[in-house]
């Protein structure tokens, strides 16, 4: 038996280092294993925590974009400014022209020379500086001239007053009519350059005595009487190279009121 007892030995020293070497082994593994483990684990929340910081910084920025797209444009912000200055104009201009029309409402009217012939219903004299309100007051037929009527058939156009009736040919001192796309005027004309005294656009009158035998048609002053039996005619004052007949266009309109 003591002869057997080395080799027992000897198997034994070799048993145990084999489990050693396999049980260091098995813990290299495990400790590998485990390192393998918690690795990925760290990563994975230091990649969770890096995307959720990313999300919340495209959004915050996405927010920031859609804010700054939503402003307007300095150019908008300019284009607002100068509509509103020019709305605040416009509303000043408006008050200001009303507060001229209330001042104008709210003025004594101022006296004309004939205001008693006026309200009398007759004239003893053509009404001088007379205003747009006084002719409206003034009675008496209306006539409305043409600036275009040509000097054709002046029969045809002509007004017959009766014997013992006497009338005062009053136009409107508002009315205008225009001899070019740029003048215009009101009954009295504009003057002629070079020519003194002459005047185009002028209301002419014309009058022709019908007691018995029609006479010869004579050029008359507007603020002559009219004083019947006779015939008569208006119309815009003859044209002249300044200004062509031919541009003439508008009304002005005459009030034939009765005259003591």
């Amino acid at each position: 038996m003591r002869g057997d007892f080395p080799w027992y030995c000897s198997i034994n020293k070799k048993d145990n280092m084999k489990n050693l070497m396999t049980a260091v082994l098995l813990l290299g593994i495990l400790a590998t294993v485990m390192a393998q483990e918690e690795e990925p684990r760290e990563l994975i929340q230091a990649r969770a925590s890096y995307q959720s910081q990313l999300k919340f910084a495209a959004q915050s920025y996405l927010q920031k974009l859609e804010s700054m797209r939503k402003m307007p444009s300095m150019k908008s912000q300019v284009d607002v400014i100068r509509a509103e200055i020019a709305s605040f104009k416009k509303q000043v201009a408006a008050d200001a022209i009303t507060a001229a029309a209330n001042a104008a409402d709210q003025a004594p009217e101022k006296p004309g020379a004939n205001t008693a012939d006026i309200k009398a219903g007759k004239l003893t004299e053509f009404p001088k500086d007379i205003t747009s309100a006084d002719w409206d007051r003034l009675p008496g037929k209306v006539i409305r001239v043409n600036a275009e009527d040509q000097d054709g058939d002046w029969n045809k156009n002509a007004i017959t007053i009766k014997d013992g009736d006497s009338f005062y040919a009053v136009p409107s001192p508002s009315d205008k009519w225009n001899l070019n796309k740029k003048v215009s005027c009101n009954w009295e004309g504009v003057p002629l350059e070079g020519m003194s005294g002459s005047r185009a656009g002028r209301l002419a009158m014309w009058a022709a005595k019908t007691d018995g035998k029609t006479s010869s048609w004579t050029s008359l002053e507007v603020k002559t009487p009219l004083i019947g039996p006779l015939k008569f005619r208006l119309s815009a004052g003859y044209s002249y190279d300044q200004y062509p007949r031919i541009y003439y266009k508008g009304e002005i309109r005459v009030k034939l009121v009765p005259a003591e």
